[in-house]
Protein backbone atom coordinates (compact mmCIF):
# COMPACT_ATOMS: atom_id res chain seq x y z
CA UNK A 1 0.00 0.00 0.00
CA UNK A 2 0.91 3.43 -0.14
CA UNK A 3 0.28 6.53 1.67
CA UNK A 4 0.68 9.61 -0.14
CA UNK A 5 1.32 13.05 1.32
CA UNK A 6 0.61 16.28 -0.41
CA UNK A 7 3.16 19.30 -0.13
CA UNK A 8 1.80 22.98 -0.91
CA UNK A 9 4.37 24.96 -2.85
CA UNK A 10 7.11 22.18 -3.89
CA UNK A 11 7.65 21.74 -7.43
CA UNK A 12 7.87 17.59 -7.13
CA UNK A 13 5.29 14.99 -6.55
CA UNK A 14 5.85 13.43 -3.35
CA UNK A 15 4.99 9.78 -2.20
CA UNK A 16 5.32 8.66 1.57
CA UNK A 17 7.01 5.12 1.50
CA UNK A 18 5.10 1.89 2.94
CA UNK A 19 8.88 0.55 3.86
CA UNK A 20 9.55 3.49 5.74
CA UNK A 21 11.77 2.55 9.02
CA UNK A 22 13.37 5.99 9.70
CA UNK A 23 16.90 7.22 9.84
CA UNK A 24 18.12 8.00 6.26
CA UNK A 25 14.99 6.33 4.64
CA UNK A 26 13.43 9.99 4.70
CA UNK A 27 11.70 11.51 1.82
CA UNK A 28 15.00 13.26 0.03
CA UNK A 29 12.70 16.05 -0.84
CA UNK A 30 12.63 19.35 1.18
CA UNK A 31 9.52 19.20 3.10
CA UNK A 32 8.45 15.89 2.71
CA UNK A 33 8.72 14.81 6.15
CA UNK A 34 5.52 13.43 7.05
CA UNK A 35 3.02 15.24 9.06
CA UNK A 36 1.85 13.84 12.37
CA UNK A 37 -1.33 15.65 13.32
CA UNK A 38 -2.57 15.11 16.95
CA UNK A 39 -4.81 13.08 18.03
CA UNK A 40 -8.31 14.85 19.17
CA UNK A 41 -9.13 12.08 21.66
CA UNK A 42 -7.09 10.01 24.57
CA UNK A 43 -5.56 6.76 23.36
CA UNK A 44 -3.82 3.89 25.30
CA UNK A 45 -0.58 4.89 26.30
CA UNK A 46 0.30 2.13 24.00
CA UNK A 47 1.78 -1.94 24.68
CA UNK A 48 5.49 -2.93 25.79
CA UNK A 49 7.38 -4.69 23.95
CA UNK A 50 8.02 -8.33 24.86
CA UNK A 51 11.17 -10.49 24.56
CA UNK A 52 11.70 -13.91 24.77
CA UNK A 53 14.83 -14.62 26.44
CA UNK A 54 18.10 -12.74 25.71
CA UNK A 55 18.94 -11.30 22.13
CA UNK A 56 20.68 -13.59 20.29
CA UNK A 57 24.16 -12.24 19.11
CA UNK A 58 24.57 -13.18 14.95
CA UNK A 59 26.51 -15.35 13.71
CA UNK A 60 30.37 -14.43 12.41
CA UNK A 61 30.79 -13.17 8.87
CA UNK A 62 34.44 -14.21 8.13
CA UNK A 63 36.11 -12.56 5.13
CA UNK A 64 36.85 -9.00 4.50
CA UNK A 65 33.50 -7.56 6.05
CA UNK A 66 33.29 -6.24 9.53
CA UNK A 67 30.83 -8.29 12.12
CA UNK A 68 28.03 -6.58 12.04
CA UNK A 69 26.74 -4.94 15.79
CA UNK A 70 23.43 -6.79 15.13
CA UNK A 71 21.36 -9.03 17.69
CA UNK A 72 18.09 -10.99 17.20
CA UNK A 73 15.34 -10.80 20.14
CA UNK A 74 12.15 -12.92 19.88
CA UNK A 75 11.71 -15.56 16.57
CA UNK A 76 9.70 -13.94 13.66
CA UNK A 77 6.17 -14.49 14.81
CA UNK A 78 5.27 -17.60 12.80
CA UNK A 79 1.48 -15.63 11.99
CA UNK A 80 3.32 -13.11 10.21
CA UNK A 81 4.59 -15.80 7.72
CA UNK A 82 0.93 -16.68 6.29
CA UNK A 83 0.04 -14.44 3.59
CA UNK A 84 -2.88 -12.39 4.57
CA UNK A 85 -6.06 -12.86 2.36
CA UNK A 86 -6.92 -10.02 -0.07
CA UNK A 87 -10.71 -8.85 0.08
CA UNK A 88 -12.60 -8.23 -2.99
CA UNK A 89 -14.16 -5.35 -4.21
CA UNK A 90 -13.84 -2.07 -5.34
CA UNK A 91 -12.01 -1.07 -2.66
CA UNK A 92 -12.38 1.67 0.59
CA UNK A 93 -10.41 5.15 0.09
CA UNK A 94 -9.16 6.70 3.81
CA UNK A 95 -8.57 10.29 2.62
CA UNK A 96 -7.10 12.72 5.26
CA UNK A 97 -8.62 16.33 5.08
CA UNK A 98 -7.52 18.13 8.36
CA UNK A 99 -8.84 17.61 10.73
CA UNK A 100 -10.37 14.73 9.90
CA UNK A 101 -9.74 10.73 8.25
CA UNK A 102 -13.02 9.88 6.17
CA UNK A 103 -12.98 6.47 5.48
CA UNK A 104 -15.16 6.00 2.05
CA UNK A 105 -15.91 4.11 -1.34
CA UNK A 106 -15.07 4.96 -4.32
CA UNK A 107 -18.09 6.32 -5.69
CA UNK A 108 -18.78 8.42 -2.22
CA UNK A 109 -20.32 7.11 0.40
CA UNK A 110 -18.91 7.51 3.83
CA UNK A 111 -18.24 4.56 5.62
CA UNK A 112 -16.76 6.41 8.61
CA UNK A 113 -15.39 9.79 9.88
CA UNK A 114 -12.84 10.38 12.68
CA UNK A 115 -10.35 13.00 13.86
CA UNK A 116 -6.84 12.08 13.79
CA UNK A 117 -3.58 13.21 11.95
CA UNK A 118 -2.42 12.40 8.20
CA UNK A 119 -0.76 9.69 6.56
CA UNK A 120 -2.07 6.47 6.32
CA UNK A 121 -1.59 2.80 5.35
CA UNK A 122 -3.71 -0.01 4.71
CA UNK A 123 -3.06 -3.80 5.97
CA UNK A 124 -2.47 -6.46 2.96
CA UNK A 125 -5.61 -7.47 4.23
CA UNK A 126 -7.72 -3.90 4.17
CA UNK A 127 -8.96 -5.07 7.42
CA UNK A 128 -6.84 -2.61 9.45
CA UNK A 129 -5.64 1.01 9.03
CA UNK A 130 -2.55 2.80 10.36
CA UNK A 131 -1.11 5.96 10.81
CA UNK A 132 2.47 6.33 10.67
CA UNK A 133 2.49 7.14 14.42
CA UNK A 134 1.66 3.81 15.03
CA UNK A 135 -2.48 4.24 15.53
CA UNK A 136 -4.42 1.57 15.05
CA UNK A 137 -8.17 1.47 13.57
CA UNK A 138 -10.09 -1.14 12.12
CA UNK A 139 -11.79 -0.57 8.79
CA UNK A 140 -14.93 0.73 10.17
CA UNK A 141 -13.23 3.48 11.74
CA UNK A 142 -13.28 1.64 15.63
CA UNK A 143 -10.10 3.67 17.41
CA UNK A 144 -7.96 0.45 18.43
CA UNK A 145 -4.81 3.02 20.02
CA UNK A 146 -1.13 2.49 19.73
CA UNK A 147 0.07 -0.52 18.01
CA UNK A 148 3.75 0.40 19.18
CA UNK A 149 5.07 1.13 22.66
CA UNK A 150 4.77 5.19 22.71
CA UNK A 151 7.93 7.21 20.79
CA UNK A 152 8.31 4.48 18.01
CA UNK A 153 9.54 5.66 14.87
CA UNK A 154 7.43 5.54 11.73
CA UNK A 155 5.19 2.27 11.37
CA UNK A 156 4.90 0.18 8.02
CA UNK A 157 2.94 -2.65 7.34
CA UNK A 158 4.03 -5.89 5.72
CA UNK A 159 3.55 -6.50 2.28
CA UNK A 160 1.71 -9.68 2.73
CA UNK A 161 0.79 -10.06 6.49
CA UNK A 162 -1.17 -7.63 8.74
CA UNK A 163 2.14 -7.51 10.75
CA UNK A 164 4.00 -3.92 11.35
CA UNK A 165 7.20 -2.79 12.06
CA UNK A 166 8.31 0.45 13.37
CA UNK A 167 11.80 1.20 14.95
CA UNK A 168 12.20 2.26 18.45
CA UNK A 169 12.65 5.67 19.83
CA UNK A 170 16.52 6.01 19.73
CA UNK A 171 16.61 3.28 16.53
CA UNK A 172 18.71 0.36 18.82
CA UNK A 173 15.49 -1.81 17.85
CA UNK A 174 13.34 -2.85 15.51
CA UNK A 175 9.17 -3.91 16.34
CA UNK A 176 7.56 -6.12 15.01
CA UNK A 177 3.43 -6.23 16.01
CA UNK A 178 0.34 -7.74 14.95
CA UNK A 179 -3.18 -6.34 15.95
CA UNK A 180 -4.41 -7.52 19.20
CA UNK A 181 -0.61 -8.53 20.41
CA UNK A 182 2.56 -7.18 22.09
CA UNK A 183 4.77 -5.41 19.97
CA UNK A 184 8.58 -7.88 20.26
CA UNK A 185 11.49 -6.82 19.77
CA UNK A 186 13.36 -8.57 16.38
CA UNK A 187 16.48 -7.17 15.76
CA UNK A 188 18.74 -5.03 17.69
CA UNK A 189 21.61 -3.05 16.85
CA UNK A 190 22.91 0.66 16.14
CA UNK A 191 19.99 1.13 13.61
CA UNK A 192 19.17 3.44 10.31
CA UNK A 193 16.69 2.28 8.35
CA UNK A 194 14.57 -1.01 7.02
CA UNK A 195 13.27 -2.40 4.31
CA UNK A 196 11.28 -5.90 3.53
CA UNK A 197 10.82 -7.79 0.57
CA UNK A 198 7.90 -8.29 -1.76
CA UNK A 199 6.95 -11.63 -0.13
CA UNK A 200 7.59 -10.08 2.73
CA UNK A 201 10.33 -13.27 3.52
CA UNK A 202 13.53 -11.67 4.21
CA UNK A 203 13.95 -7.92 6.25
CA UNK A 204 17.19 -5.64 4.89
CA UNK A 205 18.44 -3.39 7.37
CA UNK A 206 21.23 -0.60 7.65
CA UNK A 207 23.54 -0.07 10.44
CA UNK A 208 26.17 1.98 11.99
CA UNK A 209 29.55 -0.62 11.13
CA UNK A 210 30.52 -0.14 15.33
CA UNK A 211 28.04 2.15 17.46
CA UNK A 212 28.40 5.91 16.32
CA UNK A 213 30.16 5.16 12.87
CA UNK A 214 29.45 7.46 10.13
CA UNK A 215 30.20 4.07 7.79
CA UNK A 216 27.42 1.80 7.28
CA UNK A 217 26.21 -2.14 6.81
CA UNK A 218 23.61 -3.59 5.17
CA UNK A 219 22.21 -6.74 6.57
CA UNK A 220 19.71 -9.59 4.82
CA UNK A 221 18.03 -11.62 7.43
CA UNK A 222 16.07 -14.23 6.07
CA UNK A 223 13.04 -13.94 8.96
CA UNK A 224 12.21 -17.72 8.99
CA UNK A 225 15.13 -17.94 11.10
CA UNK A 226 16.39 -14.82 12.05
CA UNK A 227 20.12 -16.38 11.81
CA UNK A 228 20.75 -16.33 7.93
CA UNK A 229 22.56 -13.06 7.49
CA UNK A 230 24.25 -11.84 4.65
CA UNK A 231 26.46 -8.63 5.60
CA UNK A 232 27.80 -5.45 3.31
CA UNK A 233 30.29 -3.42 4.84
CA UNK A 234 30.20 -0.11 2.63
CA UNK A 235 33.29 1.76 1.85
CA UNK A 236 34.43 4.59 4.82
CA UNK A 237 32.44 8.07 3.80
CA UNK A 238 29.42 6.01 2.63
CA UNK A 239 27.09 7.06 5.66
CA UNK A 240 23.65 6.45 4.18
CA UNK A 241 21.63 4.07 2.75
CA UNK A 242 18.12 5.12 0.79
CA UNK A 243 16.09 1.81 0.37
CA UNK A 244 13.70 1.30 -2.50
CA UNK A 245 10.26 0.55 -2.70
CA UNK A 246 10.68 -2.78 -4.45
CA UNK A 247 13.40 -5.29 -4.34
CA UNK A 248 15.27 -6.94 -7.35
CA UNK A 249 14.07 -10.55 -6.03
CA UNK A 250 13.09 -11.68 -2.79
CA UNK A 251 16.71 -11.97 -1.10
CA UNK A 252 17.46 -8.86 -2.99
CA UNK A 253 16.89 -5.62 -1.69
CA UNK A 254 17.80 -2.34 -3.90
CA UNK A 255 18.85 0.25 -2.30
CA UNK A 256 21.26 4.10 -3.18
CA UNK A 257 24.40 5.10 -0.86
CA UNK A 258 27.04 7.72 -0.60
CA UNK A 259 28.24 10.38 1.55
CA UNK A 260 24.63 12.25 1.81
CA UNK A 261 21.29 13.18 0.68
CA UNK A 262 22.27 16.53 -0.71
CA UNK A 263 24.69 14.74 -2.59
CA UNK A 264 22.71 12.12 -3.61
CA UNK A 265 19.62 14.24 -4.59
CA UNK A 266 20.87 14.66 -7.82
CA UNK A 267 21.01 11.09 -8.81
CA UNK A 268 22.69 8.06 -7.97
CA UNK A 269 23.77 4.49 -8.63
CA UNK A 270 21.11 2.44 -7.95
CA UNK A 271 22.00 -1.07 -6.59
CA UNK A 272 21.00 -4.20 -5.10
CA UNK A 273 22.55 -6.30 -2.55
CA UNK A 274 23.37 -9.50 -4.20
CA UNK A 275 23.45 -12.04 -0.86
CA UNK A 276 24.92 -15.22 -2.81
CA UNK A 277 22.42 -17.18 -0.33
CA UNK A 278 24.63 -15.77 3.11
CA UNK A 279 27.79 -14.61 4.26
CA UNK A 280 29.81 -11.83 2.82
CA UNK A 281 27.34 -10.12 0.50
CA UNK A 282 28.32 -7.62 -2.14
CA UNK A 283 26.83 -4.60 -4.16
CA UNK A 284 25.41 -5.20 -7.72
CA UNK A 285 24.69 -2.10 -9.84
CA UNK A 286 21.23 -1.93 -11.64
CA UNK A 287 20.69 1.63 -13.54
CA UNK A 288 22.73 5.05 -13.01
CA UNK A 289 21.34 8.38 -11.84
CA UNK A 290 18.15 7.36 -10.27
CA UNK A 291 16.80 10.06 -7.90
CA UNK A 292 17.02 7.84 -4.58
CA UNK A 293 13.28 8.03 -2.91
CA UNK A 294 9.94 6.16 -3.46
CA UNK A 295 8.68 7.93 -6.45
CA UNK A 296 11.41 6.89 -8.76
CA UNK A 297 11.12 3.09 -8.75
CA UNK A 298 8.53 0.41 -9.18
CA UNK A 299 8.12 -3.63 -9.69
CA UNK A 300 5.88 -3.77 -12.64
CA UNK A 301 5.17 -7.72 -12.95
CA UNK A 302 8.67 -9.45 -13.69
CA UNK A 303 10.25 -5.80 -14.75
CA UNK A 304 11.41 -3.45 -12.59
CA UNK A 305 10.78 0.04 -13.85
CA UNK A 306 12.77 3.28 -12.27
CA UNK A 307 12.68 7.13 -13.31
CA UNK A 308 16.41 7.11 -15.02
CA UNK A 309 18.34 10.82 -15.30
CA UNK A 310 19.96 12.96 -13.04
CA UNK A 311 19.43 16.32 -11.68
CA UNK A 312 17.20 17.42 -9.12
CA UNK A 313 13.46 17.14 -9.15
CA UNK A 314 12.96 20.58 -8.13
CA UNK A 315 11.97 24.06 -8.46
CA UNK A 316 11.92 22.10 -12.42
CA UNK A 317 12.09 18.48 -13.38
CA UNK A 318 13.99 17.63 -16.74
CA UNK A 319 15.65 14.68 -18.72
CA UNK A 320 13.57 11.45 -16.24
CA UNK A 321 12.50 8.93 -18.26
CA UNK A 322 10.46 5.72 -17.75
CA UNK A 323 13.00 2.25 -18.24
CA UNK A 324 13.21 -1.25 -17.27
CA UNK A 325 16.46 -1.91 -15.75
CA UNK A 326 18.17 -5.11 -14.57
CA UNK A 327 21.46 -5.92 -13.42
CA UNK A 328 24.50 -6.06 -16.43
CA UNK A 329 21.82 -4.32 -19.02
CA UNK A 330 21.26 -1.01 -20.13
CA UNK A 331 17.95 0.45 -19.62
CA UNK A 332 15.33 -0.04 -22.03
CA UNK A 333 13.31 3.17 -22.03
CA UNK A 334 9.80 3.47 -22.19
CA UNK A 335 8.79 6.76 -22.64
CA UNK A 336 10.32 9.34 -25.20
CA UNK A 337 13.01 12.21 -24.30
CA UNK A 338 11.83 15.56 -24.09
CA UNK A 339 9.74 14.41 -21.08
CA UNK A 340 10.05 14.27 -17.28
CA UNK A 341 8.37 11.52 -15.41
CA UNK A 342 7.95 10.43 -11.74
CA UNK A 343 5.14 8.43 -8.98
CA UNK A 344 5.13 5.35 -11.40
CA UNK A 345 2.60 3.28 -10.09
CA UNK A 346 2.24 -0.12 -12.04
CA UNK A 347 -1.47 -1.89 -12.67
CA UNK A 348 -1.46 -5.36 -10.98
CA UNK A 349 -1.49 -7.40 -13.68
CA UNK A 350 2.15 -5.42 -14.66
CA UNK A 351 0.65 -4.10 -18.10
CA UNK A 352 0.22 -0.43 -17.59
CA UNK A 353 1.93 2.39 -15.69
CA UNK A 354 0.63 5.06 -14.36
CA UNK A 355 3.32 8.17 -13.88
CA UNK A 356 3.27 12.17 -13.85
CA UNK A 357 4.80 13.54 -16.88
CA UNK A 358 6.10 16.94 -17.74
CA UNK A 359 7.59 18.51 -20.61
CA UNK A 360 11.23 19.33 -19.80
CA UNK A 361 12.01 22.24 -17.99
CA UNK A 362 8.37 22.12 -16.03
CA UNK A 363 7.88 23.11 -12.55
CA UNK A 364 7.01 19.20 -11.05
CA UNK A 365 4.20 20.06 -9.68
CA UNK A 366 2.24 21.33 -12.91
CA UNK A 367 2.82 17.71 -14.58
CA UNK A 368 -0.12 15.39 -15.83
CA UNK A 369 -0.84 11.73 -14.89
CA UNK A 370 -0.33 9.61 -18.50
CA UNK A 371 -0.43 5.99 -18.61
CA UNK A 372 2.45 4.01 -20.11
CA UNK A 373 2.48 0.81 -21.64
CA UNK A 374 4.37 -1.80 -19.55
CA UNK A 375 6.87 -2.62 -22.86
CA UNK A 376 7.10 1.08 -23.88
CA UNK A 377 4.97 4.04 -24.93
CA UNK A 378 2.45 6.39 -24.46
CA UNK A 379 -0.97 4.85 -24.29
CA UNK A 380 -3.10 7.79 -22.72
CA UNK A 381 -2.60 11.41 -21.01
CA UNK A 382 -5.31 12.45 -18.37
CA UNK A 383 -5.17 16.15 -18.71
CA UNK A 384 -7.34 18.36 -17.08
CA UNK A 385 -7.09 21.29 -19.69
CA UNK A 386 -5.28 23.28 -16.98
CA UNK A 387 -1.71 23.64 -15.56
CA UNK A 388 -3.25 22.25 -12.30
CA UNK A 389 -0.80 19.61 -10.88
CA UNK A 390 -1.45 16.16 -10.87
CA UNK A 391 -0.26 13.99 -7.88
CA UNK A 392 0.88 10.47 -7.03
CA UNK A 393 -0.80 8.09 -8.90
CA UNK A 394 -2.31 4.70 -7.62
CA UNK A 395 -3.92 1.64 -9.33
CA UNK A 396 -6.51 0.18 -6.99
CA UNK A 397 -7.62 -4.04 -7.27
CA UNK A 398 -7.89 -5.31 -10.70
CA UNK A 399 -10.76 -3.90 -13.26
CA UNK A 400 -10.51 -1.02 -11.61
CA UNK A 401 -8.18 1.87 -12.50
CA UNK A 402 -6.31 4.52 -11.54
CA UNK A 403 -6.92 6.97 -8.55
CA UNK A 404 -4.84 10.44 -8.22
CA UNK A 405 -5.13 13.59 -6.91
CA UNK A 406 -5.24 17.25 -8.67
CA UNK A 407 -4.73 20.44 -6.74
CA UNK A 408 -8.18 22.46 -6.71
CA UNK A 409 -6.22 25.72 -7.62
CA UNK A 410 -2.86 26.56 -8.16
CA UNK A 411 -2.85 28.58 -4.27
CA UNK A 412 -4.93 25.62 -2.65
CA UNK A 413 -3.26 23.74 -0.30
CA UNK A 414 -6.36 20.99 -0.65
CA UNK A 415 -6.57 18.42 -3.70
CA UNK A 416 -9.48 16.54 -4.98
CA UNK A 417 -9.01 12.64 -5.94
CA UNK A 418 -9.82 12.04 -9.69
CA UNK A 419 -10.45 8.73 -10.96
CA UNK A 420 -9.99 6.99 -14.22
CA UNK A 421 -11.40 3.53 -15.07
CA UNK A 422 -8.79 1.35 -17.09
CA UNK A 423 -8.83 2.74 -20.85
CA UNK A 424 -11.36 5.69 -19.89
CA UNK A 425 -10.99 9.54 -19.27
CA UNK A 426 -10.89 10.94 -16.29
CA UNK A 427 -13.68 12.37 -13.37
CA UNK A 428 -13.56 14.13 -10.42
CA UNK A 429 -14.41 12.10 -7.03
CA UNK A 430 -16.17 14.17 -4.23
CA UNK A 431 -13.40 13.25 -2.12
CA UNK A 432 -10.84 15.78 -0.24
CA UNK A 433 -7.73 14.55 0.63
CA UNK A 434 -4.00 16.08 1.53
CA UNK A 435 -3.21 12.17 1.90
CA UNK A 436 -4.49 9.27 1.49
CA UNK A 437 -4.74 5.58 0.80
CA UNK A 438 -6.83 2.68 -1.29
CA UNK A 439 -7.57 -0.37 -0.05
CA UNK A 440 -9.50 -3.41 -1.86
CA UNK A 441 -11.44 -3.01 1.70
CA UNK A 442 -15.02 -4.35 1.40
CA UNK A 443 -17.38 -1.54 2.22
CA UNK A 444 -19.13 -3.37 4.94
CA UNK A 445 -15.68 -5.37 5.54
CA UNK A 446 -14.64 -5.30 9.74
CA UNK A 447 -12.37 -7.44 11.30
Amino acid sequence: MLAVLFVAGLGVALAIPIIRGGGSSSSVTPGGHHSHGSHSRAVSPGPRASRSGPPTPSPSISGPATTVTLGFGSAYPKACEHPATPPQGSGAIAAYSRPEITISTLDGAVIARFVSGASLDWSPSGRWLLSLAGHLWTSTGEDRGMLFPPGSGEATWSPTSDCAFALSKDQTELFVARPGHDAIDLVDGDLQSFSLSSDGSHLAVATSATSGSARVEIASVDLSNNHSVSIYDAPEGDCCVTFANAWLDNDSPLFWIGPGVSVMIDGAQLQALDTNGGGVAKPTPVADSVVPGQSYVARCGDSLVAVVGGGRPYPTISHKRLATVAPGTAPAYLTPAGEAYQSPSCSSDGRYIAAVAAPDGTRGDKGHVTIVSSSGGVLQRLTSGTDLGDYNPEWGPPGTGVLFARKMSDSSTEFTLWYAPEGSSARATSIRATSYDWSATPPDGAP
